[in-house]
């Protein structure tokens, strides 16, 4: 029995040299192993040079799946030693640190436990004095949180570039109706902030609607508002659904879009062979890259050239000037070009 058989392994090392890289690779595979370029449920481990060459994403998809992480070092230990030595010794991944999971780790009935035993604590919730002004002059609350509407005047501040910390999609039959549902989580002037936001799209309108926005200080808050916003939904006839229709992707933010083709990345999987092929061409291509990038290839991840893919593709379909320049100033952040005057 070959040491590394039926595992599947994603090898995370661009600050390790090349021929290390190619050892290891060749260690895995002639040992049983099997080559993966990307995080999904299919993976056995991660190995990596340092935690900290991994990508936010990539620590994301880790941590959401549970997916082991070790060091190269483990491979020769387990070559060494004749057998596969166990994952939990070795393990890196508690050193991740993903700005998101707070949220992400918590099942559902857990967080509702949290919440009730946090209530009782504090007692009765009360509004403040100016959301009860707000709702005497025609407002509306969800439980113990004041409510907004798209087209409300004097909304409170929210940064504009935020992560989705959780999301989900819904659909009603009659009549044809979308919503998305966001918890929404940004680092501003006045620290960390969170938000709730439903969107909602109907088959006769062309239209999207940010129908309810909750704004939150905590993050227990936030989920708070957003399982209050999840039931209130269901109640008034939507049923939720694991994909949103290509058709009403606007629906989403900006950032959830971004998530979105993140999580189809992740998702998919490639061959062998085609995997083999694509480290070929990267090979070869790295001869002309230094030409045109002003930082040493290695910093790049695969990821961040998926990434850029996905943003050139959202600012090709955008047609406002402000949100293509955001867009291409984030890809020159992740692939750093030189530029060349005319």
């Amino acid at each position: 029995m070959t040491v590394f058989e039926n595992c599947t392994v994603v090898l995370d090392v661009k600050n390790v040299p090349y021929k290390e890289k190619k050892k290891l690779r060749l260690a895995l595979l002639d040992n049983g192993g099997n080559i993966s370029y990307v995080i999904n449920k299919e993976c056995s481990f991660v190995v990596t040079g340092s935690v900290n060459d991994l990508s936010s994403n990539r620590q994301r998809s880790i941590q959401k799946l549970r997916i082991p992480v070790v060091g190269t070092q483990y491979v020769w230990s387990c070559l060494d030693e004749g057998h596969l030595l166990p994952l939990t010794e070795h393990d890196l991944a508690p050193q991740l640190a993903c700005p998101t999971s707070e949220f992400i780790s918590r099942p559902e009935g857990k967080v509702s436990t949290q919440i009730q035993e946090r209530e009782e604590f504090k007692g009765q919730s009360e509004l403040s004095k100016i959301e009860i002004e707000t709702l005497e002059k025609g407002g509306s609350s969800l439980g113990r949180f004041r409510v907004y509407r798209g087209g409300d005047h004097e909304l409170p501040e929210f940064p504009s570039y935020f992560q989705v910390a959780k999301y989900s999609v819904f659909e009603k039959v009659k009549p044809k109706t979308w919503s998305v549902l966001e918890l929404q989580s940004a680092r501003g002037r006045k620290g960390q902030q969170y938000r709730v936001l439903s969107s909602i799209l109907r088959e006769a309108e062309s239209a999207v609607v940010q129908d309810k926005l909750v704004y939150c200080v905590t993050s227990e808050d936030a989920v708070e508002a957003y399982l209050l916003l999840m039931k209130e939904m269901e109640t008034q006839g939507f049923t939720r659904t694991h994909t949103l229709p290509p058709e009403v992707e606007r629906l989403a933010s900006y950032s959830l879009q971004q998530l979105l083709l993140e999580e189809k990345l992740n998702c998919s999987s490639l061959s062998q062979e085609v995997g083999v092929f694509v480290e070929l061409v990267w090979t070869e291509a790295l001869g002309s890259l230094s030409n045109i990038l002003t930082v040493p290839v290695s910093k790049i991840s695969l990821n961040d050239v998926s990434r850029v893919e996905g943003l050139l593709l959202q600012a090709q379909k955008t047609q406002k000037e402000d949100e293509v320049k955001a867009l291409l100033e984030e890809v020159n952040t992740l692939l750093p070009l030189r530029m060349i005057d005319p």
